[in-house]
């Protein structure tokens, strides 16, 4: 959820972003001095299926999404931080690490 005024701030949400692009806005929003947080308690239900974008489109470019991520914001991060960055998210790339739920799911399908 978020104040539309913040939003308008940051020019909404990107829509060169095929999928990511709520991980685009928390950056911008970051970026622009907005503090977010997460709120411990469910606020939807978001249903996942095989059909879902999760598991037909995005996982597919899940790299490519990231690259994409890190190349528009990458000038917030000093030199330094880029350099600890890049191999870790390599590793995590290498590994096929997946923080999200959608693929957890997926084992189960």
């Amino acid at each position: 959820m978020y104040r539309k005024a913040a939003l308008e701030q940051v020019g909404g949400y990107d829509e060169d972003f095929s999928a990511f692009e709520d991980w685009d806005v928390q950056v911008a929003l970051h970026r622009a001095g907005f503090q977010t947080d997460i709120i411990p308690r469910p606020g939807q239900i978001y249903r996942r299926h095989p059909e879902s974008m999760s598991f037909t489109t995005s996982n597919a470019i899940r790299d490519q999404l990231v690259q994409q991520l890190l190349g528009k914001h990458a000038a917030m991060l000093s030199a330094e931080e880029l350099r600890t960055a890049l191999p870790v998210l390599t590793h995590l790339w290498k590994n096929a690490y997946e923080p999200s739920t959608s693929v957890s799911l997926q084992a189960y399908q």
